[in-house]
């Protein structure tokens, strides 16, 4: 009961830092979450791919730390930019059930090429791959000029484990 108590103030706590630095600081700010990767989170909950993509805000993403990626709450989105290191087809995995809102983009040279949305919010969302949380092939040709972002919302702090996973090594 006290691991369980101990887990729930920590997650708590979490959360009220990554609000207490979003506060006073405009419509974004850029944090880091998950190791490889480079972050940004939108507080307005209101940027869209051609926003992030624009030079305003290309440059914001900060590069990540280790664990897991926190989703900030209360309508602000994170954007999770991941390296595409190998031509092959990788398992994107967010190991969290619960979160509200997923969009994948994979883009090569900043033009959509394959998009998927997920997450409980969303009643027209098809489950793509049998997973814990959510999972979504990512087919990876030529590394050249391609690029992988990931938007997360959900309405209350969480925090969820992002992996890409060759399919070769499942």
């Amino acid at each position: 009961m006290n691991k369980v108590k101990s887990r729930i103030l920590g997650l708590l706590l979490g959360g009220l830092a990554v609000l207490s630095l979003m506060i006073g600081s405009g419509p974004a700010m850029a944090v880091g979450s998950t190791g490889g990767y480079q972050t940004f989170v939108d507080t307005t909950g209101q940027l869209t791919l051609n926003d992030i993509l624009s030079n305003r805000y290309a440059n914001l993403f900060v590069p990540s730390t280790e664990g897991s990626i926190k989703l900030p709450g209360d309508g602000a989105a994170i954007w999770a930019s991941v390296p595409l290191e190998h031509p092959t087809t990788y398992l994107l995995e967010l190991h969290n059930p619960s979160i509200a809102r997923i969009n994948v983009y994979l883009l090569q040279d900043d033009f959509l090429r394959v998009s998927y949305s997920g997450g409980l919010a969303d009643p027209h969302t098809s489950i793509p791959l049998p997973h814990g949380g959510f999972a979504f092939p990512i087919n990876v040709t030529d590394t050249q000029g391609k690029k992988l972002l990931i938007r997360l919302q959900n309405d209350y702090p969480i925090s969820s484990h992002l992996s890409m996973v060759p399919l070769s090594e499942i």
